[in-house]
């Protein structure tokens, strides 16, 4: 700190952690520690519970983490001691029989006080704290602030530093935000944009830090976002996503500033005292009912997963679409490294969910380094697969360099029919499924054959409708478009295809475009029906209706809670009004029933999908994201579209 000049210097550090193993979390802490203070930092702030990993689950119960983790906060105090820089650290505690989410501030082998964040951790079970004050015994001696509402001061109140929301009334110079949130692709910006302008108005510093890669990817990916504000200038700031080695998963993210403490003294002096005002309340006379809503003067995204800013920015695209891709490579390259495994098992069919999945691999394999021949594409042809889809399929694998193997399920499947009595003339159910089934049978044993992960392509649009075979192509070991919609996912792939230099090289780069476009050109099936005359007869959107009203209905339901009346109403303002007659209203209404009863009555595949990272606004898992029981009735949705259709 220059007390002259009035700097004071100020980093984030998001280190690689570990889940749950609070030694090697600590020694990472500690060596960020003397990172900063060889930069002259002043202070150093981590992100929330990073000595224990954010990510323990009902792991915070068990004591053996607790203790493990007072026990690390005690050996980076010992550690840093003679370090003159304040440090700022997450770890749970247990304090008289309830348990913290904590930021502990310690200073040249002290603790100066330890702060119970009001932030709830929403995916997991760290109880928020009440305003109180109590006594705790760390490090031999008894430490007597334990707050939520500390402030503290350096240099007489030269500075001044606390903990909260960006909304908090403090006299602070400071405020500090360490999170634990799911990075999607706007996170970042969105976080920028919010604090700047914050920022700006209140004129105080802020600083915010997310969790990084090492957290769980089991249902969501941290990007380590980070980033320091004066007074609505952005000093600093960084993610996950423009830091190569922190990108490749070689060093964690860091941050730093100079913060001018003489800046926020004086926007504090100019800033006029603020009173309450006293209001007074005058009464409106009633509204005229407004009953012709033909003309809604506001705008109604047709693709509500795909930002409408998007469709006018390219650079805006690309940067949005490259980023979902690489959250989902990064949950796929986090679960890789835990369980030591580089091999990966996908089964190709030239449709666009596992072509976007083999994409993904792709990336993932790139970022832990292994070789992408690791990366088994395996095509498994049935009775309904075609020559086009099998091709394009293989010959994306090969540009691709992946392992390519063909393994038909043609003669385990009518022996498996011969097996339970099933005629192979009859086209029902169970002929369709017996295929899906067997070639999730055939992924499965053959990842246990080469050590290798079976990674899932099931999207988002799917899972709503329950348009997957239990215990088929619903299960995998990962999934990495389980976040991803039909319509998302086609615009990711486009982007892709414009962009081969981000997947190979050479000649191969207009061979990777063409396949891709050829892909998207192909109608959406699961190819289960015999083909007529060569080409696909089974087309998924004549069955269960088209993606995009589909996505639509999901994004506004799962996002706004709007029942089928307004969800009517929206859809024929975004694809009937202004002579855009895309569907009928009829047609927009038969679908919502289909939509409805099947996203009910399906649940139950939904209630045990696999692992998958949330790279979109929606997820459907049942552990972070759409909890709702298997068993529920649609009776009054049901009730509402029969009005609907009177």
């Amino acid at each position: 700190m220059n007390a002259e000049l009035g700097y004071f210097r100020i980093a984030t550090a998001v280190p690689i952690v570990r889940i749950a193993d609070c030694k090697h979390n600590a020694r990472e802490i500690i060596a960020e520690i003397r990172k900063a203070v060889n930069l002259q930092a002043d202070m150093i702030v981590f992100p929330q519970l990073s000595i224990s990993s954010a990510s323990c689950g009902d792991l915070f119960y068990q004591q053996t983490l607790l203790t493990a983790a007072k026990s690390a906060l005690e050996y980076i105090i010992n550690e840093t001691e003679t370090l003159a820089i304040v440090s700022v650290v997450g770890l749970p505690l247990f304090v008289k029989g309830k348990l913290y989410n904590c930021s502990a501030v310690i200073c040249q082998g002290r603790v100066l006080g330890i702060v119970p964040l009001n932030t709830p951790l929403k995916q997991f079970s760290v109880y928020t704290s009440p305003h109180e004050t109590r006594q705790i015994m760390l490090n031999a001696e008894t430490l007597t602030f334990f707050d939520t509402d500390l402030i503290f001061e350096i240099e007489n109140g030269l500075f001044s530093f606390c903990f909260g929301d960006f909304q908090k009334n403090t006299a602070a110079d400071l405020i500090i935000n360490q999170l634990f949130i799911p990075s999607l692709p706007r996170t970042e910006i969105d976080l920028y944009r919010n604090v700047k302008a914050i920022s700006q108005n209140i004129g105080k510093a802020f600083l915010y830090v997310n969790a990084g890669w090492g957290e769980s990817s089991t249902d969501m990916v941290c990007a380590g976002e980070a980033g320091i504000f004066e007074a609505g200038e952005c000093l600093a700031s960084g993610s996950g996503f423009n830091n190569e080695k922190f990108l490749m998963r070689e060093t964690g993210g860091f941050v730093m500033a100079d913060i001018d403490m003489q800046i926020l003294a004086h926007k504090k002096i100019k800033a006029a005292e603020q009173r309450q005002a006293v209001s007074t309340v005058v009464p409106i006379p009633p509204m005229q009912a407004k009953t012709d809503m033909r003309n809604l003067f506001r705008p109604v995204n047709d693709e509500p997963f795909i930002p409408i800013e998007l469709k006018e920015s390219r650079k805006q695209a690309d940067l949005f679409y490259n980023r979902m891709l690489i959250l989902a490579a990064q949950g796929l390259a986090k679960r890789l490294t835990h369980i030591g495994c580089t091999r990966m098992l996908l089964g190709i069919s030239g449709g666009l969910d596992s072509s976007l999945a083999l994409l993904i691999a792709a990336k993932a394999a790139d970022l832990i380094k292994a070789s992408r021949s690791d990366i088994f594409a395996i095509t498994m042809p049935g009775f309904g697969t075609t020559e086009r889809t099998k091709n394009n399929a293989v010959e994306l694998a090969a540009i691709l360099q992946c392992t390519v193997e063909e393994i038909s399920i043609a003669d385990s499947v009518l022996q498996h029919f011969k097996d339970i009595g099933q005629d192979p003339k009859k086209h029902d159910i169970t002929y369709e499924n017996a295929q899906a089934r067997e070639r999730t049978q055939i992924l499965m044993d053959k990842a246990n054959q080469v050590n290798g992960l079976v990674i899932g392509p099931g999207d988002l649009s799917e899972l709503a409708l329950g348009w997957t075979t239990y215990n088929g192509d619903h299960m995998s070991m990962y999934g990495v478009n389980s976040s991803i919609p039909k319509t998302l996912l086609r615009s990711i792939i486009e982007n892709c295809k414009d962009n081969p230099q981000e997947f190979t090289s050479g000649k191969d780069k207009q061979g990777f475009t063409d396949i891709l476009t050829d892909i998207l050109n192909t109608p959406v099936s699961p190819e289960l029906l015999p083909p007529q005359n060569g080409v696909i007869s089974q087309k998924t959107e004549h069955i269960v209706g088209p993606y995009r009203l589909h996505d639509f209905f999901l994004y506004n339901v799962i996002m706004h809670g709007f029942g089928p009346k307004k969800l009517l109403f929206l859809a024929e303002q975004s694809f009937i009004k202004e002579g855009k007659n895309e569907y009928t209203r009829e047609e927009i209404l038969s679908w919502l029933f289909v939509f409805f009863k099947r996203f009910f009555s399906q649940q139950y595949k939904r209630s045990c999908i696999p692992d998958g990272p949330q790279v979109s606004d929606i997820s459907l898992s049942p552990r972070a994201g759409l909890h709702m029981p298997s068993d529920s009735s649609w009776n009054l949705w049901k009730e509402e579209l029969e009005n609907l259709s009177k």
